[in-house]
């Protein structure tokens, strides 16, 4: 059987020191039953398109090449959305790699569990160092483990909340296609963080998610130009994205454990931003987050900092210190903040 099952869209911007890994990865998977889609998003670096065009002149049937103007990683995903005709598809980003077996395995999942409705399939990436060439277990790994621990590994979404916990990387993810057209999908464009609302608007629209433990791919970390070295003003970006979830999920009518969860990723954003970011951008990074959960229902914000059980002792002490009419601005200066958190702490006792 040769007929395409999955297409893997693959964003590149300035990626020549690894790009090549990721498509080498790609053209000698162990099942050729895909075809791959390079959006070059305005590379400006010496050697990006070429790679990309010299994979996709040798491996035709497996490659495709598109090049645009810089329009951001959802830009790029969207122009290749578009151009998708299989009836799965995944996201790659160019500094990272495919496990051998990863479109052979997804493939098989998919024919196994055909008929189950199921609209998103999750895979077990694997964490790689690039400063110090180790690898560890995914972050989420043991709940990942506990969400699919039954021998179907599917889940049906109108009972479990649990999995809007895990990590919200769209790269670790198989979507069947139709369901992201029925559903209007599109990421957002020219921003940062653009993974965070997809992964609560999509997982609150699915009917049901299978999860694959043993293949997924490679991700790469401590490489610069990376979002997640980023310590600067693109960090302002984090509230936007959580603004449009909030908003989504306080309007949708979900289950307020799902809103919590939400809560709860934010301020582990937030507390990771607070740790990194520069000085010149901290006082405003506080101010947005701190309109942020003001802008929360009370009713819900309240249940979700007092009686959910997702909430550690940390991100409740975390909403009270935001939401304080003065207390908040303790969080504009690192030494103050960890002063204002030994305080909560002995009144919390």
């Amino acid at each position: 059987m040769t007929d395409k099952v999955l297409t893997i869209i693959i964003p590149a911007y300035n990626v020549e020191k690894y790009v090549g890994q990721c498509l080498e990865s790609v053209v000698n998977q162990s099942c050729k039953r895909f075809c791959t889609i390079i959006v070059d998003d305005g590379s400006k670096d010496e050697h990006t398109a070429e790679i990309c065009q010299r994979y996709a002149k040798e491996y035709p049937e497996l490659i495709r090449y598109i090049r645009q103007e810089n329009r951001g990683l959802g830009g790029a995903r969207n122009r290749g959305l578009r151009e998708v005709k299989t009836p799965y598809v995944g996201f790659l980003d160019s500094d990272d790699w495919l496990s051998a077996r990863y479109v052979e395995r997804v493939i098989y999942e998919i024919e196994k569990y055909n008929d189950d409705g199921i609209d998103i399939i999750f895979t077990m990436p694997t964490v790689y160092n690039n400063a110090t060439q180790q690898m560890y277990d995914w972050m989420d790994k043991p709940l990942f483990d506990q969400i699919f621990s039954t021998e179907s590994r599917v889940v049906d979404m109108a009972i479990e909340t649990n999995i809007y916990n895990l990590e919200v990387n769209s790269c670790r993810r198989v979507y069947r296609t139709a369901f992201l057209q029925s559903n209007s999908f599109a990421f957002q464009e020219k921003t940062y963080w653009e993974d965070v609302f997809p992964h609560y608007f999509l997982l609150s629209k699915a009917r049901k998610c299978l999860g694959i433990p043993d293949v997924g791919f490679f991700y790469r970390t401590n490489t610069m130009g990376q979002i997640t070295q980023s310590n600067g003003e693109r960090r302002l970006q984090m509230t936007n994205v959580f603004e449009q979830s909030f908003k989504y999920l306080s309007e949708s009518g979900v289950r307020d454990a799902i809103l919590a969860s939400a809560v709860k990723t934010c301020i582990s954003f937030s507390n990771w931003t607070l740790e990194v970011i520069q000085d010149q951008y901290r006082a405003e990074f506080v101010r947005r987050i701190r309109a942020l959960f003001l802008s929360l229902p009370k009713d819900k914000l309240k249940w979700i900092a007092n009686e959910s059980d997702l909430l550690s002792k940390e991100d409740r002490r975390f909403i009270t210190l935001i939401c304080s009419k003065r207390r908040y601005k303790l969080l504009e200066d690192y030494q103050k903040m960890a002063i204002a958190r030994k305080i909560l702490d002995r009144v919390k006792r």
